[in-house]
């Protein structure tokens, strides 16, 4: 998507707006995109899953950064799902991209079993060791998708977008304000740091908080 007006007008062609009760805040920053997918680095021995690829500018920047990058796409909305499948139809044609439609969790505590299903098979049948969440994450989701990742052995690593407070919380040292039961849990499962900070103009409708880039790193 290269400009604001062009994502309007998709999205009005499907008979569709933004959702706030989805948490969608589509991004429209195709520099900030492949900005986050050079973080991901995704490459021939990884699979990347993306939770909530929205109208598909990371998941272009992410297929656009690697010949042989792969990607798994997990989209709640089903107007957003068809969205995809016009924007990235040829991708998902050469089996670069797949994508689920459906919630990525399965309640709070848990994971959609056929999402980590689906992302151990491509790992397994394509010979790709590395899985990696990359993602934009909206804010409702994001603390129980990174928690229930951070528990199991469903990725190794995180790469996500999500809002400041809440990564602020997640690389938080002991004794400071921002430290908590989600830090403490994630210093136990892995590491975690903050990779840079963004403003609301990325995003479309703009969020009334800041955002931030984090990365997890989880053990094998």
């Amino acid at each position: 998507m290269s400009t604001l007006a062009e994502l309007k007008a998709l999205l009005e062609r499907h008979g569709l707006r933004p959702r706030r009760r989805l948490g969608q805040n589509f991004l429209i920053d195709a520099n900030f995109a492949a900005a986050v997918a050079r973080e991901i680095a995704p490459d021939e021995c990884c699979v990347v899953l993306e939770v909530g690829p929205g109208t598909g500018v990371l998941t272009a920047a992410l297929l656009a950064a690697h010949p042989r990058a792969r990607v798994l796409a997990v989209e709640l909305d089903p107007g957003l799902a068809g969205v995809l499948r016009e924007a990235l139809g040829a991708e998902m044609a050469a089996g670069r991209l797949t994508l689920l439609e459906g919630d990525a969790l399965e309640g709070k505590h848990g994971l959609n079993p056929a999402m980590v299903q689906e992302l151990a098979r491509i790992s397994r049948d394509e010979s790709r060791p590395r899985r990696i969440l990359g993602a934009n994450l909206p804010y409702n989701a994001a603390t129980p998708l990174i928690a229930n990742l951070a528990l199991g052995e469903t990725v190794d690593r995180i790469v996500a977008t999500i809002q400041l407070e809440l990564a602020e919380r997640l690389v938080a040292k002991p004794n400071t304000p921002d430290y908590g039961p989600l830090s403490a849990f994630l210093a136990l499962r892995g590491h975690a740091r903050m990779l840079r900070k963004i403003g609301p103009e990325v995003f479309w409708p703009r969020p009334q908080v800041h955002s931030a880039v984090v990365e997890v790193r989880l053990p094998p």
